[in-house]
């Protein structure tokens, strides 16, 4: 039970971290940084929708096709961030990712199921 209680703590402890290392950025370093919005709408949009156009040609059940859907649209996963931290590797950018990511996919995902489905 112990180990159980440790594996909770993951998604805490990755959002504690996004968290502080977010201190210091301003709103304005989410818009500004042209690399991440070219990510972002690779990662949220493009991809996504080009993927799920390949997998209708295999997949004709429809929960499935919605699964894959919200599977490769959602945002960056929030360990990235501990494990750039771990690495020494730019965190910081990182976790803007990570919550910009977040953000747009609340406008994206719905977005890609009206172009897909």
């Amino acid at each position: 039970s112990a180990l159980v209680y440790l594996s909770n703590l993951i998604v805490p402890l990755s959002m504690l971290v996004i968290g502080a290392s977010m201190v210091s950025m301003r709103i304005k370093d989410f818009t500004s940084d042209f690399r991440l919005l070219i990510f972002s709408m690779l990662r949220l949009i493009i991809i996504p929708v080009a993927l799920i156009f390949l997998l209708k040609l295999f997949i004709t059940d429809a929960l499935l096709i919605g699964v894959c859907t919200i599977m490769l649209a959602t945002p960056v996963g929030s360990m990235t961030v501990m494990l750039a931290q771990e690495y020494d590797s730019n965190y910081a950018l990182i976790s803007k990712g990570v919550a910009f990511s977040t953000i747009l996919s609340v406008i994206t995902i719905p977005f890609v199921f009206m172009i897909v489905l």
